[in-house]
């Protein structure tokens, strides 16, 4: 599966923990996004356009192979306005989320094409198990377990909200000041302690994507 990612962080996660749990059945080739074309430094473009010929260029160069299969892994906080259904998205972040993936869906028009998008960043994912970033902020145990404290009102870390005070990197930040300096490292050694079977768990979006992916055939 070919993926546009919009970070370096999600980069490492695709290529480190989902093929490490979907090894020997399914490869995952993670890709920055472009913030124009042909310049790959992740981060989304303002205009959808963008993203939208550099995932066409990939379908087009693939395409052919009937063991291909694409998708893209996107915040949905800070998703340019511009993308298909974003201005029509409404509920909850769930449902937002999905809404904007079956947009983007008929927009690309491939059949093997599975959009997701992190309900509300790839840090909602860490916050499964917060405890986890100690692992990189030695020293920091104090910091750590309050933000564990904090998290732990939701029910998953998909409700952790999508404004710039609340959002869930933003909230890392507040308790880990170095977090936005060292959030590739910091994520990446967090991310190897937490399994996926857990992130799954307490992210139903999340899963239901894994889920997607687990029938897709063999080859």
């Amino acid at each position: 599966m070919l993926l546009l990612v919009e970070g370096e962080s999600e980069f490492r996660f695709v290529r480190d923990r989902l093929n490490d749990y979907f090894a020997g059945r399914y490869v995952f080739q993670p890709i920055l996004t472009e913030t124009r074309r042909g310049v790959r430094s992740g981060g989304l473009a303002r205009d959808y356009a963008v993203f939208r010929q550099q995932m066409s260029r990939l379908m087009a160069q693939h395409g052919g192979r009937e063991d291909a299969w694409f998708g893209c892994m996107l915040d949905l906080y800070g998703l340019p306005a511009g993308f298909p259904g974003h201005g029509q998205a409404q509920g909850n972040g769930w449902e937002m989320a999905a809404s904007i993936e079956t947009a983007l869906a008929t927009d690309l028009a491939h059949e093997r094409f599975l959009p997701y998008l992190n309900v509300h960043e790839l840090e909602a994912l860490l916050l499964t198990e917060p405890r986890a970033l100690g692992r990189f902020f030695a020293g920091k145990q104090s910091e750590v377990e309050r933000l564990a404290v904090e998290v732990a009102r939701f029910s998953s870390p998909e409700e952790i909200n999508l404004t710039r005070e609340t959002s869930p990197s933003h909230r890392i930040a507040r308790h880990l000041p170095g977090y936005a300096a060292a959030k590739v490292q910091a994520s990446s050694v967090a991310f190897s302690h937490i399994s996926i079977s857990l992130i799954r768990q307490h992210c139903p979006h999340f899963s239901d994507w894994l889920t997607r992916i687990e029938q897709l055939p063999a080859y």
